[in-house]
């Protein structure tokens, strides 16, 4: 017999991001060699006092650190490491400039970025398609017709000529501009 018990409430989480993310964190960490802790490793050592559990992990493509707390500790734990961060330049971040980093590194998310029209190759994940392989599942649905004609939308980061310009989202780049309320009954 197994019985699980979740302890997920009992852990706080403080995402630690950005290329001075390890400077940041060394003089707080004690236990862990952070030079020597690889992507996607993880850890047990303290912070302060603190137990810890340190992930090394990214969601926005910049070296980054999952610092994992017992939720007693989490307000002072925080304090240090905002103080920390902002001696060495950093500041908070919100969800939408995480995402809007995660993407522009590739780090695609199925069903965000994606829908089931949008194929590897549109995401710019071909890489991960096993052209060696004689078959895999959807090998079939990638030759169709439809899904490899040159004029496929494609998703790509951009930049504005102007940095104070800011796109919208879902903002797509069309072959000609077409005026406001365009249809097929005009």
């Amino acid at each position: 017999r197994v019985w699980l018990t979740s302890v997920t409430e009992q852990w706080a989480v403080i995402a630690v991001q950005g290329p001075r993310a390890r400077e940041a964190l060394a003089p707080l960490v004690r236990d862990i060699d952070l030079d020597a802790l690889p992507h996607m490793a993880v850890r047990d050592g303290r912070l302060l006092d603190a137990p810890l559990r340190l992930f090394r992990v990214s969601f926005t493509g910049e070296l980054g650190y999952e610092v994992n707390v017992p939720v007693n500790w989490a307000e002072a734990v925080f304090d240090v490491i905002m103080e920390r961060a902002r001696e060495c330049g950093g500041g908070l971040y919100g969800t939408e400039a995480m995402h809007a980093l995660r993407a522009e590194k590739g780090f695609v998310i199925v069903g965000q970025e994606t829908d089931g029209t949008v194929t590897p190759y549109d995401a710019g994940l071909d890489w991960a398609v096993g052209k060696k392989k004689a078959d895999f599942v959807g090998k079939r649905s990638l030759a169709r017709p439809d899904m490899v004609v040159a004029d496929r939308a494609q998703l790509v980061g951009l930049l504005t000529e102007d940095p104070a310009v800011v796109l919208e989202e879902g903002a797509q780049i069309v072959g000609e501009a077409r005026p406001a309320g365009h249809g097929l009954d005009e």
